[in-house]
């Protein structure tokens, strides 16, 4: 066989022009099962030395050496096991997510003026919902993979929203941090995601692998954001007076100064920014009450369970 393909690379170069060597390209192989991408490797190996070909095999080494553990014991020596089949290692420098992100279309045209997106950091849409995937990427170690379908699942809940908005004939006000953190919390089966309502923001830590900083103020953190938003994600009881000194209770934002939340008027920055963003958000079309609707924990967890099926 080996004999057979390195007549084939001449008769490339002879006959057709073709430049040697011949590339092969092996692509995801830490993505098949354990036994299979063994298997391929034994087998592939046997080709490594034919004439006028290269084979290149481009994996998740890390991925692939905990495939070769899985078949062969924890304690497994994989990093030796895979130089017998490869004369050459090269790195890849880690994707910037930044500059990737800015290379992805957001387009939020067809929701303008249907979908309102809030809060914002910028007069930019597009820009503010990149800004905060690369904060929760950030704080959750997501990979570009996991980028690419919160991505697309952010656009499937979006095409939901507008869907409601058609039906009900009234504007959907959504926070865009609330929706891609809930959408992270499903994909990695967070409890909070489930048990997060009225009264339980829970707000008590998250999944997040790294606090990060959002700007250069110490005290604006992945956490603070997190909280600022998880908070008026939901409704709060508070007990009040009526007209006639009765005690009533009631359900209010989390913006309401009798929902006791953070007080953010001695901060800065960001989660000054964002804090000041919900609380004229939630003021301005809470006087709009027949015509918009504020989005809550509940109309998050529709949409984003449903967001995995939609095309």
């Amino acid at each position: 066989m080996r004999k057979e393909l390195g007549l084939l690379a001449e008769v490339l170069k002879q006959i057709h022009g073709k430049e040697l060597p011949v590339v092969v390209l092996i692509d995801e192989l830490d993505r098949c099962r354990p036994n299979y991408a063994i298997e391929m490797l034994e087998v592939i190996k046997h080709f490594f030395t034919t004439k006028n070909f290269v084979f290149v095999v481009a994996t998740d080494t890390t991925q692939l050496q905990e495939s070769i553990r899985s078949v062969y014991g924890s304690n497994f020596d994989s990093n030796t096991y895979l130089k017998r089949f490869f004369n050459r290692e090269a790195r890849l420098a880690e994707p910037d997510l930044e500059y990737y992100l800015k290379l992805q279309e957001v387009d939020l045209t067809p929701y303008s003026e249907k979908v309102v997106l809030y809060p914002n950091l910028t007069n930019n849409r597009e820009n503010n919902i990149r800004q905060y995937i690369i904060w929760v990427a950030k704080a959750y170690e997501l990979s570009l993979r996991d980028v690419d379908q919160t991505i697309d699942k952010i656009n499937a809940c979006l095409r939901g929203a507008l869907y409601a908005e058609q039906s009900s004939n009234k504007v959907q006000v959504i926070n865009i941090f609330s929706l891609l953190l809930g959408i992270v919390e499903f994909d990695l089966k967070n409890t909070s995601f489930d048990e997060r309502k009225n009264d339980k923001p829970c707000i008590d830590g998250g999944l997040y692998k790294h606090n990060i900083s959002l700007d250069s103020h110490s005290e604006n953190v992945f956490s603070e954001l997190y909280e600022l938003n998880m908070y008026n994600s939901v409704k709060h009881s508070i007990e009040f007076q009526d007209g006639w000194g009765e005690n009533q209770k009631g359900l209010v934002y989390g913006t309401h100064i009798k929902a006791k939340g953070k007080d953010y008027d001695h901060y800065k920055g960001i989660i000054k920014k964002v804090a000041n963003e919900i609380d004229s958000s939630f003021f301005n079309f809470n006087q709009q009450k027949d015509e918009v609707k504020i989005w809550l924990w509940p109309d998050y967890q529709k949409v984003i369970k449903l967001a995995g099926n939609l095309d």
